[in-house]
């Protein structure tokens, strides 16, 4: 009697363990992708942050490139003067340019596309005109060539020098952030501003947007 309860015990132990393996398998299948998603988590994150660190792009070969096709002599311009007109733009490579921005307080000088590729590396006119005052310049990505916006404090003076030499000034009168799809606070309302340039964020999520209005 003894021994049968002894072979129905064990009978009974073999079959709870059975249960337990999967469900010991189940969890440790669980906590190794939970594992597996925080890593790479963690290294999306490490690569924002490395990004963000990186020495930005000099684009003094492209800039040099298009003064070399401009004129010699250049000129203040007024924004509402002229005639409203698409900006000109010149050839480098296989990319078109409408002008060169430069920003004295981080002491950089960026070439503008003419509307291009959305994976270009450079600034891009994506909207209006400096002419008409409505001008809106983008960095195209988040390779971080715009990440210093912020730290551009209001009255600084920017530039823009189109492609005929007409010099447009401008001072940062605000900065904003909008959510990345916010085209109408982007473009819309660009009238309401001479100048806007804006950088998406490392998430892409959101678009920091420094407004400018031009001297008269």
């Amino acid at each position: 009697m003894m021994g049968d309860q002894n072979v129905e015990g064990d009978a009974q132990l073999r079959k709870d363990m059975q249960r337990a393996v999967p469900r010991i398998r189940l969890g440790t299948s669980v906590r190794i992708v939970g594992i597996v998603v925080c890593l790479v988590g963690l290294a999306l994150v490490l690569t924002m942050l490395m990004s963000g660190r990186r020495e930005p792009r000099s684009f003094d070969g492209t800039v040099s490139a298009i003064e070399q096709q401009m004129p010699t002599q250049r000129h203040p311009a007024i924004v509402g003067t002229g005639p409203s007109k698409p900006l000109s733009s010149v050839s480098v490579g296989r990319d078109d340019y409408v002008g060169i921005l430069d920003i004295p307080r981080l002491d950089r000088r960026f070439p503008v596309l003419s509307p291009a590729d959305e994976a270009a590396e450079e600034p891009i006119a994506t909207y209006g005109n400096a002419a008409d005052g409505n001008l809106v310049i983008e960095a195209s990505n988040t390779t971080g060539i715009f990440r210093d916006l912020t730290q551009i404090p209001d009255g600084d003076a920017l530039y823009f020098t189109d492609v005929t030499g007409a010099v447009y000034t401008y001072h940062v009168l605000t900065v904003e952030s909008i959510e990345n799809d916010d085209v109408s606070a982007l473009r819309e309302r660009s009238d309401e501003w001479d100048l806007t340039l804006a950088a998406p964020s490392f998430s892409g999520q959101q678009k920091t947007l420094l407004r400018c209005a031009a001297d008269s």
